[in-house]
C-alpha cells in the first residue's frame, strides 16, 4: 500500500505531464517525463501541509516531522535534482515515515489534483527555452523545491517553516 503513490506517479503522471504541456521540443518533453518523480516529491510536501492543516487525526508526530524536516534540509542543499534521488526520498517518506492512513490521504490529494482541468504543470511555462526545466536540459542546476517563484518552491518553503515551528527549530 505504501508504494501506491510512487507507482501511480512513476507510471501515469509522465504521460499526463507531456499530454498537458502543449507543444515542446523533444528534449524538453523527455526531461519533463524523466523528472516527474522530482515534481511528485515536491507536490507531496504540499499534500503533507494540507494534511497538517485539514486532518487533525492525521497530523505528523514529532518523530515523523523531524525525519521529514531533516530530508527537507538535505533537499535544500541539492543543486541538481535527479529522478533517482527523488524516488529514493519518496520511498523513504512512504515506506518508513508515513502511516498507511497518512499515505492514503496524500494519495487521494494526488489523484484529485490530477483530475483538475487546465492544471498548470510544473517545469517550464512555455516549454521552449527558459526556466528550471531548460536549465536541467542544458546541464545546469535544477531544484524546483528551492525556486521561490514557483508553486513547488512556495509550498516547500511554507511546509518547511511549518515543521520548523512544530519542532521548535526557529
Amino acid at each position: 500500500m505504501k508504494k501506491t503513490l510512487t507507482a501511480l506517479l512513476l507510471v501515469v503522471l509522465p504521460f499526463l505531464a507531456v499530454a498537458q504541456s502543449g507543444p515542446t521540443d523533444p528534449a524538453m518533453q523527455k526531461a519533463r517525463a524523466e523528472l516527474e518523480p522530482v515534481y511528485a516529491l515536491g507536490r507531496l510536501f504540499g499534500y503533507l501541509a494540507t494534511m497538517e492543516g485539514q486532518q487533525p487525526r492525521l497530523v505528523l508526530s514529532r518523530a515523523q516531522a523531524a525525519k521529514i524536516f531533516d530530508l527537507m534540509e538535505n533537499i535544500k542543499a541539492v543543486r541538481r535534482f535527479d529522478a533517482k534521488t527523488a524516488v529514493d526520498m519518496l520511498s523513504e517518506i512512504e515506506d518508513r515515515i508515513l502511516t498507511p492512513q497518512q499515505l492514503q490521504f496524500t494519495d487521494q490529494l494526488a489523484l484529485g489534483a490530477n483530475t483538475t482541468p487546465g492544471q498548470n504543470r510544473p517545469g517550464n511555462s512555455s516549454g521552449t527555452g527558459s526556466g528550471p526545466l531548460a536549465s536541467y536540459v542544458a546541464g545546469g542546476p535544477f531544484n524546483p523545491m528551492t525556486e521561490p517563484n514557483n508553486k513547488l518552491g512556495k509550498d516547500f518553503a511554507s511546509f518547511s517553516q511549518l515543521l520548523s515551528r512544530k519542532l521548535g527549530r526557529q
